[in-house]
């Protein structure tokens, strides 16, 4: 009988002669005309397949026809083109074979290896190659494994460049890649702010992309020259607002129209609107400014900003008494009230605010000017009131008042002040039954001194006043005195004057210093990173991974992949 252990033994050797035949028979020759048995050579390195050995074929061919490449380099090459390639030396000769190639070659090549399976790049590199030759990069990097992957500068602003930005370079490789770094990749890391003014980028570029980059990174250095070459012009409406320039209206309404109706103009239907366009820092300014305009009550800094001051004025409505002395600001406002109530006819108010202007003491913060106008008003609201009074005792009190209140405007000098005080003088000196009224009749009817508009006035004022004697005879009394002295050669100087000087009651109208944000930097004006950048950027990463190229073959058996 067969020894049945010598039979299976027997068996295997035939199985496995006609799996190594069928084998053969199934590699044969290659489409390029490769035998299976150079094929089987190309196994023993790593390049399984007849695609495989294609494409290093090709790769190969390339090397060869360059100039430049060693010759050792170059027979090891030509006799792995011929079909003897040689397992101890082919690897090294092909990296630098590859090294004298284009970056854009290197990645090609990289590229066609990885699709047919050969792995010539070690494990250090391993996880590079197979994310820069991703057809989808930005999903793949994002993934917690290839976060942790580290390479070259190439290498990183590819990850930077294929995830916009998300995956910031190293602070090692920065100063090395700004110089060459597309425009759109920089862009991208000061977006997501993985690029800083202390990082300078605009140092490595050409004058134009430095000036952009410093527009974008350190705005408030721009100057309005460069600004304008840059065609910027948020900044230059915001410089011309801070200069004090009439501003060009836009369609519809930018920060600084509603800036320049709101602060300088005053005008307050325009609040809501500028609410919504201000920053958050300076939002909440201005929210501050409006609840402090119930009470009249404001931070130190905001009554100190003279710009404020117009729209702290129109928003804040006092009824009582105005500490002047508070500040410059307080005082302005209530020399204001105080002229307000002499031609509401409010005289004894006027004469309580008007003292508030004129009360010496340590700490008080009333402008020179202002105290003269405090003096002025104190003067005429006690002539006024002197006339109410039957008491010759309580008149006389009240005249002396107003002579002292006369003489401290006119010791501050001005033509106003002076005539006045001799207006006063020449009243007071004549008899009672003699005077005419003291009054200036344009205050009386509500109007300015001498202004324009007392003739509709007077008729506005007989029609509200229709079946009242008294008060439409005082009217006519009113305007008879102007009619008179519109005949007279002094013309309206024969009135007691106030204000002394028109402009000083005005509200300051200029740039403040709270409410207006800051320069803002200048937006991005790059596109996304176009496929070609990234390309370039991925060649040039293909190029590093050169450093990871084994030195010894993988190996494959019949049936593996490499190893």
């Amino acid at each position: 009988m067969t020894d049945p252990v010598a039979a299976r033994q027997v068996a295997k050797a035939v199985e496995r002669e006609r799996l190594t035949r069928a084998n053969e028979r199934r590699e044969g020759q290659s489409p390029s005309g490769v035998s299976g048995f150079v094929l089987r050579k190309w196994r023993w390195l790593g390049v399984g397949g007849s695609e495989a050995v294609e494409a290093v074929l090709a790769m190969l061919s390339e090397m060869v026809a360059l100039a430049g490449i060693p010759e050792t380099e170059r027979a090891v090459l030509t006799r792995a083109l011929g079909g003897d390639p040689d397992r101890e030396v082919l690897l090294p000769a092909v990296q630098t074979g590859l090294s004298h190639l284009s970056a854009a070659s290197v990645l090609g090549h990289m590229r066609n290896l990885w699709g047919t399976g050969v792995r010539w790049i070690n494990e250090a590199g391993l996880e590079r190659y197979r994310l820069l030759c991703s057809t989808a990069p930005s999903l793949d990097l994002v993934g917690k494994r290839a976060l942790s992957v580290t390479g070259g500068p190439a290498y990183s602003l590819f990850a930077t460049a294929a995830t916009r930005g998300a995956i910031p370079i190293p602070n090692r490789f920065l100063d090395g890649l700004l110089a060459w770094a597309p425009l759109t990749v920089i862009d991208d890391l000061i977006d997501r702010g993985g690029l800083l003014a202390e990082d300078v980028p605009w140092q490595a570029r050409d004058d134009h992309e430095s000036l952009y980059l410093r527009a974008r990174l350190v705005p408030e250095k721009t100057t309005d020259e460069e600004a304008r070459r840059l065609g910027w012009q948020a900044y230059l409406r915001r410089q011309a607002f801070m200069s004090g320039e009439t501003l060009i209206r836009q369609e519809p309404d930018d920060l600084w129209d509603l800036l320049y109706d709101v602060v300088l103009d005053g005008d307050t239907t325009a609040l809501d609107a500028l609410d919504v366009a201000l920053p958050r820092a300076q939002q909440i300014e201005l929210r501050d400014l409006k609840s402090g305009a119930v009470s009249g009550q404001w931070p130190l800094s905001m009554v100190e900003d003279r710009g404020l001051w117009r729209l702290m004025a129109t928003l804040w409505k006092p009824q009582e008494l105005i500490d002047a002395g508070r500040s410059p600001f307080y005082a302005l406002v209530a020399a204001n009230r105080a002229y307000n109530l002499v031609r509401a006819g409010e005289t004894e108010a006027a004469a309580l605010q008007a003292h508030s202007l004129t009360r010496g003491g340590s700490g008080r913060k009333v402008p020179a000017e202002l105290v003269q106008e405090g003096h002025a008003i104190a003067a005429y609201a006690a002539m006024q009131q002197s006339e109410t009074h039957e008491s010759a005792v309580a008149r006389k009190k009240l005249l002396d008042s107003a002579e002292e209140h006369a003489e401290k405007a006119a010791a501050q000098r001005g033509a106003a002040a002076e005539r006045n005080l001799r207006l006063l003088r020449a009243w007071r000196g004549t008899k009672r039954n003699d005077r005419s009224p003291f009054s200036n009749p344009f205050l009386e009817i509500g109007l300015d001194h001498g202004a324009d508009g007392w003739e509709e006035r007077c008729r506005e004022i007989f029609r509200h006043h229709e079946g009242d004697a008294k008060a439409q005879s005082a009217l006519n009394l009113a305007e008879d005195r102007i009619r008179g002295a519109l005949r007279e050669e002094a013309g309206w100087d024969v009135f007691y004057r106030l204000p002394l000087d028109p402009p000083r009651y005005v509200m300051p109208s200029q740039v403040p210093r709270h409410l207006v944000p800051p320069v803002e930097a200048l937006s991005r004006r790059t596109p996304m990173t176009s496929a070609d950048e990234l390309e370039a950027i991925r060649a040039r990463a293909a190029v590093e991974l050169l450093d990871d190229f084994r030195t010894t073959a993988p190996h494959l058996d019949r049936h593996s992949s490499p190893r």
